[in-house]
C-alpha cells in the first residue's frame, strides 16, 4: 500500500477500497486534495449514499447492477457538489472486484480521476455548437429569403421577371404539346395613379395579382414583369384559340370594379398572345410574338385580346 501512496501522491487520479457490503474503508491523499471531502465523511458510507453526490439515474443504476454482480465497471462519471465553493465537480472512476484465495467477494479496488475541466470543456463546446447551429439557422432561413426575394415580386407576391426568364425557358424546353404565353398590361392604370394616388395603383396591382391567380389555379402561371405588365405562361396549351379564351377571361376579370378610399372605378386590360403549336421555338421568340400581339391590342382600342399575327415570326 505505500507503494501505492508514493503513486497517488505524483498522479492525478486517486485510489479507493470498499468492503464487501460497498461501504468504503480507504481514499488515498490525492482524494481530499481535489474534491475538499475528507475522508472521514465518506469512509463507512456507499457512494451512493454520500449527500455531496448527484448521480444520473440510469448510469448509477447500470453501475449497482455491476456492484451487486461483482463485475468490474470502468468510467462511471458522476458529479458531486463543492465543498468550498459553488458549482460541481465531475468525478470519473473505475474499479475492480476483490476476491480472496477461497474466491469469496471481499470488495472494490479503484481508481478515481477529476474530469471537471474536460466537462466544463465540452459543456461550453456544446453551448458553442448550439449556438452556432441556431445562427447557421438564422442564415438557412434568411438564404431562402434572399433567394425567394430574387424570384418573388415584393408587392403583389408573384414570382418576378428573372422567375419568369427561367420558367419560360424550362416549359419550352419541357413540353411538346405546346406553351402560351399571354401579355398583360392594365388599362387606365396612368389614371389611377395621377388622380388617386399611388397607394391606389399598388391595390390595384395587388387586386390584379389575386385575380390572375384565381384565374390560372393551376392550368397557367401568373408573374409581374414590371410596371402594370404581367405575363402568364400557359403549359400544355395546344391551340391559339385555347389562349385567346383565357385571355378573354382575364380582361372580363379585370373590369370587375374596384374601390379605394371610396371611390368606385373600373379600369381594364390589353391582352396579347402566342402558342408555340408543339414547334420549337425560344423564350425571346415566343415573347417576341405575344409582345406584338400586345401592341396590336392596345392600338385597336384596349379592353381587348389579340392573337400573334400569322405573319410575325
Amino acid at each position: 500500500m505505500r507503494d501505492l501512496e508514493d503513486f497517488a501522491g505524483i498522479a492525478s487520479d486517486w485510489f479507493w477500497e470498499t468492503d464487501a457490503d460497498h461501504r468504503f474503508t480507504y481514499f488515498s491523499a490525492r482524494m481530499q486534495e481535489v474534491t475538499k471531502i475528507r475522508p472521514e465523511d465518506v469512509l463507512g458510507k456507499r457512494r451512493d449514499e454520500q449527500l455531496a453526490v448527484c448521480p444520473d439515474n440510469a448510469s448509477f443504476e447500470a453501475h449497482l447492477e455491476d456492484l451487486y454482480n461483482h463485475r468490474p465497471f470502468r468510467n462511471l462519471e458522476y458529479k458531486i457538489k463543492r465543498q468550498l465553493s459553488d458549482g460541481y465537480l465531475w468525478l470519473r472512476v473505475s474499479g475492480n472486484p476483490v476476491f480472496d484465495p477461497e474466491g469469496r467477494f471481499k470488495g472494490y479496488r479503484g481508481t478515481g480521476h477529476d474530469i471537471t475541466l474536460e466537462k466544463e470543456a465540452l459543456e461550453r463546446l456544446e453551448t458553442a455548437n448550439a449556438a452556432l447551429s441556431a445562427k447557421n439557422q438564422e442564415l438557412e432561413v434568411l438564404r431562402r429569403e434572399l433567394e425567394l426575394a430574387a424570384f418573388e415580386d415584393p408587392l403583389t407576391g408573384l414570382p418576378n421577371r428573372r422567375a419568369f426568364d427561367g420558367e419560360i425557358d424550362e416549359a419550352l424546353h419541357g413540353d411538346r404539346s405546346g406553351v402560351g404565353l399571354l401579355l398583360l398590361d392594365l388599362d387606365r392604370f396612368k389614371w389611377v395613379n395621377d388622380t388617386l394616388g399611388h397607394p391606389a395603383g399598388d391595390m390595384v396591382l395587388v387586386k390584379t395579382a389575386e385575380r390572375l391567380v384565381n384565374r390560372c389555379d393551376t392550368k397557367a402561371k401568373a408573374f409581374r414583369l414590371g410596371g402594370d405588365e404581367f405575363a402568364i405562361i400557359v403549359p400544355r396549351c395546344p391551340s391559339l384559340e385555347d389562349a385567346v379564351d383565357l385571355g378573354r377571361a382575364i380582361i372580363k376579370d379585370a373590369r370587375q370594379p374596384m374601390s379605394f378610399s371610396s371611390v368606385d372605378f373600373e379600369i381594364g386590360a390589353s391582352v396579347g398572345c402566342a402558342v408555340t403549336h408543339g414547334l420549337p421555338s425560344s423564350p425571346s421568340r415566343l415573347f417576341k410574338q405575344a409582345d406584338v400581339a400586345l401592341y396590336d391590342a392596345k392600338n385597336g382600342g384596349r379592353n381587348r385580346v389579340m392573337p400573334v399575327a400569322k405573319n410575325v415570326a
